[in-house]
């Protein structure tokens, strides 16, 4: 064993250090042996035992030593070792190399720091008013430890090493001047690292991020007050591109990486764009990289889209011509919406002018676009059909088409809808075949410049229904055709500058409500029915409407109502005024099987009221007519009670026939004769009134 700056003595008080090394004297008999000075050892080479002096005896071992000298007694040693405790009083025994007892030698830090080979500055080092850990070394704190810095000087950490402060541990900067945690030289490999604990900067203290040549930086840091304390907590997965960094909607503490609709696919955003910088071979229709072409769109949307999870397709302003050479833009999938800002800066154009531009097989929504042909066209814009097809266009513009929307084969309990769209310049705008449409609030123009052209809406067939409400029908040179026991019906609605308004035939049903009817001014001499019913079981009824030809020129030739070949209309109110002719009943040969009945339906101002022709059935009731500007060709089927303005307004009765004719006719439910008066025709010779008691 060694000791170094101890100072042992004999029993004679004598110094017994050699060369560093304790020298315990020899006895014969520590018995029989003068005891030294307290704690004086002496080693009795007769029982090879170290006695030691109590002041009056030498006490040997195992005989009333104290417990580290009972412990220290017990150990075996080797060479090269050194004592430690282990435990209170308990010692042991550990290697002590070359290098430790040269260290242990140096009298200072500096010839330590030799001994150990370390230059200046290496390791853990003040300099100056810095604590600098440099090349390749490290500080670690444990415990409840910290660095604090109390003066204004930074901690600088450099080289390729690692701070770390294990839990319960701080890094505090404490003076409102302190520079903090400065990290001059660190490389990519560096690392400051906080296991456990915090890394706490007061008073509004900034946490910088130096430019590569340290010139400029970006810092965090907090506002000037904090209300409640929080710490945001990152997400534990990379982000993909595009990426943006947000709260979380249940733990908004919580951070989360979401794919923004800007930059989301489509599978994701649920929406589709188109746009004019797009690229259908690059572009993905995410918002920030849109396909070109709406072609490409619906290609996507048709594998993606549902009706529980349904797609929009967004197009951006421009005109897109579509290429329809070898078949329609065809959508397939339930759930597609079409999507644009206006009609009047998004326009879908064919490029092949004489097919069909889009067909819709699914249930599909047009929205705020314009469907124009660009040309001459021989085809249809737009195509839909399918028993379970609810297809719906709302403020779109159908321009420029053979036939502007094809309906056809819907279900009968089903319907397409038109909402407030416009269909201009079509030969057909809206022809429904077997199908259910709704339109309300559109507008109809055959052509926007000169003469009326064209047919507003064609319907045929005896499962189809179509329904206008308020809307426009203008300058077409027929605004609606129905045949094929089809069923329109008409409410509402202005119809101005057209040929004609109504083509009633082969058993169709139309109902026309609340409509005023404005003819064109075509100056031609030919009668033109306004509204028209032909043909065996079909019907037409006409409810409040107003007929008004009073901007008509001289020498116009045009017909308000007209019914032929055993065909029926029905007037209820309304007015008929300045035409060429009111109504036209019949035409020869017709029988009693032709029928027009009107009541409450005042005639003013026509060149002729009525024309009656054949042994068709005409009536009018309670309605306003002039009796002069009649034509009756067979009075048999002629019943009338009309006030006459060029009269006095004076009411007529009769059939336009001189044959007994009942006038008035009391009704009297209780029993016996009531009176009646009847025109007789030759009443006592001569034309008269008659009064009868009947029975």
């Amino acid at each position: 064993m060694t000791s170094r700056s101890s100072i042992v003595r004999d029993f004679n008080g004598s110094t017994v250090i050699v060369n560093d090394t304790l020298v315990i004297p020899k006895v014969l008999d520590a018995s029989s042996t003068a005891p030294g000075p307290v704690g004086s050892l002496v080693y009795s080479i007769n029982n090879d035992q170290i006695y030691v002096s109590d002041g009056v005896n030498y006490i040997g071992a195992g005989s009333g030593l104290t417990p580290p000298l009972i412990s220290i007694s017990n150990l075996t040693t080797v060479a090269n070792e050194t004592l430690y405790t282990i435990a209170p009083d308990t010692y042991d025994t550990t290697p002590l190399t070359a290098q430790a007892r040269v260290l242990l030698a140096q009298p200072s830090t500096s010839s330590q720091r030799s001994a150990l080979g370390v230059a200046p500055g290496d390791g853990l080092s003040q300099s100056g008013t810095s604590l600098d850990v440099n090349v390749g070394t490290g500080l670690q704190i444990s415990g409840s430890n910290a660095i604090e810095l109390i003066t204004p000087v930074p901690l600088s950490i450099g080289g390729t090493g690692v701070t770390s402060f294990t839990t319960g541990n701080k890094l505090v900067a404490t003076n409102s001047g302190n520079t903090g945690l400065v990290a001059t030289t660190i490389s990519p490999s560096d690392v400051v690292e906080l296991v456990g604990g915090n890394l706490e900067l007061e008073n509004q203290g900034a946490v910088l991020f130096f430019d590569n040549d340290n010139s400029n930086y970006v810092g965090i840091s907090a506002p000037p007050i904090v209300n409640t304390n929080y710490i945001l907590a990152f997400p534990g997965a990379s982000p993909l591109g595009g990426q943006i960094l947000r709260t979380n909607t249940i733990v908004p503490t919580n951070l989360e990486w979401i794919t923004e609709s800007p930059s989301a696919d489509p599978s994701q955003s649920r929406s589709i764009y188109v746009a004019k910088y797009g690229n259908d071979t690059t572009g993905n229709g995410s918002f920030s990289n849109p396909y070109l072409t709406v072609a490409k769109a619906v290609e996507l949307a048709n594998t993606l889209s549902s009706a529980s999870d349904p797609i929009s397709i967004i197009v951006e302003p421009g005109i897109y011509v579509e290429d329809n050479s070898g078949s329609p833009i065809i959508v397939t999938s339930e759930g597609i919406s079409f999507v644009g800002g206006s009609p009047s800066s998004i326009f879908i154009q064919p490029s092949t002018l004489s097919n069909d531009l889009m067909l819709a097989t699914a249930t599909t929504q047009i929205n705020y676009i314009t469907l124009q042909s660009g040309g001459v066209s021989t085809a249809r814009g737009l195509v839909v059909s399918g028993v379970t097809n609810q297809t719906t266009l709302s403020n779109c513009n159908i321009d420029g088409f053979d036939t502007g929307v094809y309906f056809q084969d819907s279900s009968v309990e089903l319907a397409y809808k038109v909402n407030t769209c416009s269909f201009t310049n079509n030969n057909i705008g809206i022809y429904v075949s077997n199908a259910i449409c709704i339109a309300g609030g559109g507008v109809f123009v055959g052509v926007e410049l000169g003469d009326p052209a064209g047919i507003g809406v064609f319907i045929t067939g005896s499962q189809a229904r179509f329904a206008f409400e308020t809307g426009i029908i203008s300058k077409c040179d027929l605004a609606v055709h129905a045949e094929n026991e089809c069923t329109a019906n008409i409410l509402g609605v202005t119809c101005r500058l057209n040929n004609r308004v109504v083509n009633c035939v082969t058993g169709a049903q139309v109902f026309i409500q609340a409509t005023s009817i404005e003819p064109f001014d075509t100056g031609s001499v030919i009668e033109t029915p306004t509204v028209l019913a032909s043909d065996i079981g079909s019907s037409c009824t006409v409810t409040s409407c107003l007929f008004n030809g009073v901007n008509l020129v001289s020498g116009t030739n045009c017909l308000a109502v007209s019914v032929s070949t055993e065909a029926i209309i029905n007037i209820v109110g309304g007015q008929i005024q300045s035409y060429t002719t009111g109504l036209h009943v019949g035409q020869p040969g017709d029988t009693i099987s032709t029928q027009l009945t009107a009541s409450g339906l005042s005639i003013l101002n026509c060149v002729t009221d009525v024309v009656q022709e054949g042994s068709s059935l005409f009536s009018l009731s309670a309605g306003v007519a002039t009796s002069t500007n009649m034509s009756i060709n067979d009075p048999s089927n002629v019943n009338v009670a009309f006030f006459d303005p060029t009269e006095n307004n004076s009411l007529h009765i009769g059939t336009f026939a001189d044959v007994e004719t009942s006038l008035v006719h009391i009704v009297d439910n209780t029993s016996g004769g009531v009176p009646f008066f009847n025109y007789k025709p030759d009443l006592y010779s001569s034309d008269g009134l008659s009064s009868t008691l009947g029975s």
